[in-house]
């Protein structure tokens, strides 16, 4: 088959309240990396923040790649009590 545009991959963010919730990860090298991501010391940092460091840290370039090594759109969304 021939591809007739590019794929298209879909970040969905829950930002409902149950993303400020601060999980208790069992693990110590998980509650060490979800720390490193939070960009603080905090052992437990709260899910949307964790969610938000994913997608925007600069040494990340795994969303550049996708755009322009791999030719995908990406959609963007929020999701609540709402989509946005």
């Amino acid at each position: 088959f021939d591809r007739e545009g590019y794929p298209e991959v879909v970040i969905l963010l829950d930002t409902s309240a149950s993303m400020a919730h601060r999980d208790d990860f069992k693990d110590e090298a998980v509650r060490a990396k979800a720390a490193e991501l939070a960009g603080t010391g905090l052992a437990e940092p709260n899910r949307l923040k964790l969610a938000q460091a994913l997608l925007t840290r600069k040494d990340a370039d795994w969303l550049d790649r996708l755009l322009k090594e791999k030719q995908v759109k990406v959609h963007l969304y929020a999701v609540d009590t709402q989509k946005r």
